[in-house]
């Protein structure tokens, strides 16, 4: 099964747990952060070892073969023995000090986290933050994230979940065209593309439209909120925005009514054996305060 005098790189082991788990060689590098070229040579320098091929390839997507299943399986276990070293053994977690990876969404990082971490790092200089924007939920097992903003309950995952508030969502339109800005019937929207036809922004705003008026009133999608909001305050169109963005924002206006069109509720995760780490508290700490301070709810 494995070449003569071959050692097992766990690195391209890991690699190909991202290709199995995207699906494919650019979905495992845009995980990976590094490019596709070498997600290729990984992968390509696994099966030199193990003397097989692990992936099929059918239009583009990447099915384990026999060998390939077997090989993640173990890959599997490996990751969450690692994972558990690290957390037991080989983080600092009594201490005041040291990473903390925080994932959520644009407008969240843009708005809420990125403005307050100045006084963080004054208060905490041996906390080092790391800020990931993913609409995607990262894996707490595999420590992709330490702790994680999300927009809605959770409901799996062996994790501690706290709901810190509910998130008024209006209509906004650019500044300089005022509160008038079309009738709603003719109005020209800006959305979210379908990498993200999955969250309540986009769904509210398909059913609001219907499939034939969408198509003809979406001007422009993106997978970045702050392209969109960028694109409604240059007078692109008009779209979805949270109010405690959209009433900040100089170039933005609430069109129609004051009452929020939609509500979500954020959420505050973290791994149960991390929460009592010193770090983690603080980071947690200082999150609840930024929101409280934000006030996203009428």
């Amino acid at each position: 099964m494995s070449s003569k005098n071959a050692e097992l790189n766990w690195d391209d082991l890991r690699v190909a747990l991202a290709v199995f788990r995207g699906g494919s060689l650019s979905a495992a590098a845009r995980v990976l952060e590094v490019n596709q070229t070498t997600v290729s040579r990984r992968v390509q320098g696994l099966e030199h070892t193990l003397g097989g091929r692990l992936f099929d390839r059918h239009d583009g997507v990447h099915t384990p073969t026999a060998l390939g299943g077997e090989v993640l399986a173990h890959g599997e276990r490996v990751e969450t023995e690692m994972t558990a070293l690290m957390t037991d053994v080989g983080a600092p977690g009594s201490t005041l000090s040291g990473a903390v990876r925080i994932t959520a969404v644009g407008s969240i990082l843009s708005t809420v986290l990125a403005p307050g971490l100045g006084r963080f790092t004054v208060d905490y200089p041996d906390v080092h933050i790391q800020l990931i924007g993913a609409d995607a939920n990262l894996s707490f097992t595999r420590r992709e994230t330490d702790l994680a903003l999300r927009m809605g309950r959770p409901r799996t995952g062996a994790m501690l979940a706290r709901k810190l508030t509910d998130v008024d969502y209006g209509i906004y339109g650019a500044c300089a065209l005022g509160t008038e800005a079309g009738e709603d019937s003719m109005a020209r929207w800006v959305g979210f593309d379908d990498s993200l036809a999955d969250i309540a922004e986009h769904r509210w705003l398909m059913r609001h439209l219907g499939a034939q008026r969408a198509r003809e009133r979406i001007v422009m999608k993106t997978n970045s909120f702050q392209t969109l909001v960028a694109a409604i305050g240059a007078g692109v169109g008009r779209g979805i925005v949270p109010c405690f963005v959209g009433d900040r924002d100089p170039q933005l206006v609430r069109l129609g009514e004051q009452t929020p069109v939609l509500k979500r509720e954020l959420w505050l995760l973290t791994h149960q054996e991390l929460a009592s780490w010193p770090r983690i508290q603080a980071v947690s700490q200082w999150i609840r305060g930024r929101v409280a301070d934000m006030d996203m709810s009428s």
